[in-house]
């Protein structure tokens, strides 16, 4: 079992990762994911984690595969689509609150 990992930095958002792991979790996340690397929405579930260490402004996303380059795949695309799904709601949020 390979586990692949990849820290993302983002100081301005540290607010909105601690709703990363949830990201992973979405459906659209998890669609996107398996289109762009061929792995099943089942084992992406699975597998693939997000833990932000401490109260440092990061994540790490971490999937478990047999295969490396399928791993390492896996985690930039989850890490990716989960940044574009966090910061997507924030930017909702931050419309929505300026449109009144």
């Amino acid at each position: 079992v390979i586990l692949f990992s990849h820290a993302l930095t983002v100081p301005e958002f540290a607010p909105f990762i601690a709703n990363f792991d949830t990201a992973l979790s979405l459906d659209s996340v998890q669609k996107a994911v398996a289109k762009e690397t061929g792995v099943s929405e089942g084992e992406l579930a699975r597998g693939l984690k997000a833990v932000q260490p401490g109260d440092k402004p990061s994540v790490n996303v971490t999937f478990e595969n047999g295969n490396e380059k399928t791993a390492a795949a896996v985690v930039q695309s989850a890490s990716r689509q989960g940044l574009k799904s966090v910061l997507g709601q924030a930017r909702a949020a931050f419309d929505d609150e300026n449109r009144s």
